[in-house]
């Protein structure tokens, strides 16, 4: 019997060949199987190809017959050319991992290929780093924001950390540090991973600098590696600081994927208002309250004012009426005194 199956085996090696057994690739990968078979006996039988772990009970994905399973249409192709059987699959998906076969349709038992595939996340590259905004506004003690993104890699999940001792701790699970007076009591260092099931890669250092306390006007410097792009110690530069807030905080509310992420993972992201950015927030409400109150007494004085208009245009007409109405009997009493003395 053992020799049966070897001898079954073998023959349908030598009648059906294929380039590989095994086969590794990325998410989002291709894959490329060639195979060739004997045009003497089987060029006009069905090929296919087919997934799963017996021969006997695998689901058909492709044939020769055109057919393709809904779900595969635009990624799986097979093509019979004669003694050369091409199979493509496209856009591969962890999901596709598994086993497959080659296969041609024949009376009693079909000729199979046995092909193994893995599937792996694409390998994540070192994080690259980056201010959102302009950096200055660390001067004046506004939020920044530093990214945290890898050019290549699939499935990557983003975690910063901050370095301390003894271990490290995680402060936010995204791309993004937001960095503010707030959350930084003293000088600190942070660093990003980017990871995958496949490896993990670690940022450079972001070094946070304080420079004037929270109490006082606050200020702070960020570096990133060895990147000094910005100084806070011009007088000039910390006068017009101010004024360079980034777009990401406009009216002072951190972005809302920022602390949804940040909330999920019971991350606390608070950045409080300076004293400065207070009284300016203060004098634009009372601004708006006077330009309310001054459009409200407009409106109700020419509201007023075409009232008045039209009592008086009513007076008139009335006054006119009245006047026309007395002429008219006067003088039908000067024409019955007049008919009187010539009677």
């Amino acid at each position: 019997m053992r020799v049966l199956c070897l001898m079954l085996l073998f023959q349908s090696s030598v009648q059906l060949h294929c380039d590989r057994a095994e086969e590794k690739s990325t998410v989002a990968g291709t894959l490329t199987v060639v195979c060739h078979y004997k045009t003497n006996g089987y060029l006009y039988n069905k090929k296919y190809w087919c997934h799963g772990e017996s021969r006997n009970w695998c689901e058909i994905l492709a044939d020769s017959d055109n057919f393709v399973k809904w779900e595969y249409r635009g990624r799986i192709f097979l093509q019979d050319r004669q003694g050369v059987l091409l199979i493509r699959m496209t856009q591969l998906r962890l999901d596709d991992t598994g086993v497959y076969w080659v296969g041609i349709d024949r009376p009693y038992t079909d000729i199979m290929w046995k092909i193994t595939i893995k599937v792996t996340e694409v390998p994540v590259s070192r994080p690259n780093l980056v201010f959102l905004g302009p950096a200055e506004v660390s001067c004046s003690g506004q939020p920044l924001i530093v990214r945290c993104n890898s050019v290549q890699g699939t499935g990557v999940k983003y975690t910063w950390y901050k370095s301390v001792q003894p271990a490290d701790v995680p402060v936010q699970f995204s791309t993004d540090l937001t960095l503010c007076c707030t959350t930084l009591a003293e000088s600190q260092l942070y660093y990003c991973t980017a990871s995958n099931s496949v490896n993990q890669e670690h940022s450079d250092l972001v070094r946070a600098e304080l420079l004037k306390p929270a109490e006082e006007q606050c200020a702070y410097h960020v570096t990133i590696g060895s990147d000094h792009s910005y100084e806070c110690w011009d007088e000039e530069l910390m006068s017009t600081a101010t004024a360079l807030i980034s777009t990401e905080f406009t009216d002072g509310y951190l972005p809302s994927s920022v602390v949804r992420e940040a909330s999920e993972f019971n991350v606390s992201v608070r950045c409080s208002w300076t004293v400065k950015s207070l009284s300016y927030e203060v004098c634009r409400w009372l601004l708006f309250v006077a330009l309310l109150v001054s459009f409200i007494l407009l409106r109700r004085y020419f509201k007023n004012k075409g009232h008045r208009k039209h009592y008086s245009t009513y007076l008139e007409k009335k006054l006119h009426r009245n006047c026309r109405g007395l002429k008219e009997l006067n003088s039908k009493e000067i024409i019955s005194s007049l008919s009187a003395q010539h009677l």
